[in-house]
């Protein structure tokens, strides 16, 4: 198993898409050949038809990707796959339309947009059957063994079972202490002690070693994890295997030690450059695309309630420094006028009519630009929290305070990878998400994070 970004591929299924590209790009490719309307002479000219191909392929790629098809689970042949296709089948032909107007492409659209639909949904369905079956998709392809019987590793076990398509088998746990022998954990439990570990993993040909005790004080069997890893076995730290696994960086029992030896968590000038360049340009020109959208939010908000339209509050950024967030007010005037500060909450009354559109949309953010043009915030980091937030907050979770040491972002990757949060537990959790980006942060881990939110927001999730 390989990793891309601190996150587990799994080879076979990087294969599989990769041929699913192809796929599409031939498809799209005889779609257009076959719909194409050819030149007075009969002919139809080679560039026209490459790139009349490469806008269909866009266009179906990205309908597939804002449904969820591009997803290991969705290989699994089942009714839910079967709706994802016919969705994003029918959201790809719907974006031909004005797309073969706007652009001009040369080729007949009815015929084009019935041969696209039939084709997409008989070739997706087709290479995911097979494929689960050619490939093995859904066949695990690493044995895992944990070292402890906490609820560290009971929990690494729990996450492995919840992601069986990531081509991952549990086969047990081993302890130091002979009495847990036997101790049930998440089925398999405790198959054996250290002593047993060199044949435990040649019974039962054990891949990869994930060392997770509950108590770091007792002494691991080191001469036998590295004999086995000169022998090919892969051994990682709980917390390193958990942050590949979930792309989070679990707190419960994570060493300053780890993050100061582990890969990551090392800001580069240049890369700090590039980030601001990019969002500097990005938000003049969203803010230049948006304006009209903008004016019309103002309109909206000032018909309905009395009160500005924008709503500004401090919150904290980079190193701790104190600025004011923008934002269109979704609230009434006196929101928190008798609660005080608190965390929105699911269908709070305190949101207006627009309001609610507002957030849903996540239009309400789109002020926030200014504050990215300023420097004060970036598209991409955590989000920012109010400073009487903070101050509980660092007090009661560790390592809160690291989220400061990077700007804060109108998206994140907690925002994509986890719901809206209004509790401590929540923060938690978000944190979690958060470190992980800012140990791993880079322009790739950007985009794909900006990708993700585009899809968040059109399947409207998160936002309260």
């Amino acid at each position: 198993m390989y990793t891309v970004y601190n996150r587990y591929i799994v080879p076979k299924v990087i294969v599989a898409f990769i041929i699913e590209f192809g796929l599409l790009v031939a498809l799209s490719a005889l779609v257009v050949y076959i719909s194409a309307i050819p030149d007075e002479s009969g002919r139809i000219e080679f560039i026209n038809l490459v790139i009349n191909s490469a806008v269909v392929a866009v266009v179906n790629i990205m309908a597939l990707y804002f449904n969820n098809v591009f997803n290991v689970h969705a290989f699994s042949p089942r009714w839910q796959l079967v709706k994802q296709i016919s969705r994003a089948a029918a959201i790809s032909t719907i974006s031909l339309i004005p797309v073969i107007h706007i652009l001009g492409l040369n080729i007949i659209i009815g015929w084009a947009l019935a041969l696209n639909v039939m084709l997409l949904m008989l070739t997706l369905l087709s290479w995911r059957i097979i494929s689960a079956s050619l490939l093995g998709i859904n066949v695990p392809d690493q044995n895992i063994l944990v070292i402890g019987s906490g609820e560290f590793a009971k929990k690494i076990g729990v996450d492995i079972y919840a992601r069986k398509k990531r081509g991952l088998h549990l086969i047990g746990f081993i302890d130091h202490d002979p009495l847990n022998l036997g101790k049930p954990m998440v089925n398999p439990g405790v198959i054996g002690v250290y002593d047993d570990i060199k044949n435990i993993v040649e019974r039962e040909n054990i891949d990869k070693i994930i060392v997770a005790p509950e108590d770091r004080r007792i002494q691991l069997p080191m001469d036998d994890l590295l004999d086995l890893k000169l022998k090919g076995i892969s051994i990682e730290e709980g917390e390193t295997f958990k942050e590949r696994l979930l792309g989070k960086i679990p707190i419960q029992q994570l060493k300053p030690s780890w993050m100061v030896f582990s890969d990551g968590f090392k800001p580069s000038r240049f890369k700090e450059v590039v980030k601001r360049i990019s969002d500097l340009l990005l938000s003049v020109i969203l803010l230049v695309i948006t304006l009209p959208i903008m004016i019309l939010t103002a309109i909206a908000i000032k018909i309905e309630s009395r009160g500005p339209v924008i709503y500004s509050q401090r919150r904290v950024g980079a190193l701790g420094r104190i600025f004011t967030i923008y934002k269109f007010r979704s609230m009434k005037i006196d929101a928190e006028d008798n609660s005080g500060p608190v965390w929105a909450s699911q269908n709070d009354s305190r949101t207006t009519k627009i309001g609610g559109m507002l957030r849903k949309s996540r239009i309400d953010e789109l002020p926030q630009l200014i504050n990215v043009f300023k420097g004060e915030m970036s598209f991409v980091g955590p989000r920012p929290e109010r400073p009487c937030f903070v101050e509980d907050l660092e007090s009661d979770i560790p390592y809160f305070k690291l989220r400061t040491y990077v700007k804060p972002g109108i998206t994140g990757w907690a925002q994509v990878k986890y719901k809206y949060g209004a509790t401590v537990e929540d923060a938690i959790e978000k944190l979690q998400y958060d470190l992980f980006y800012i140990k791993n942060m880079s322009m790739a881990l950007d985009i794909y994070t900006v990708l993700c939110t585009v899809k968040v927001v059109l399947a409207r999730v998160g936002a309260r």
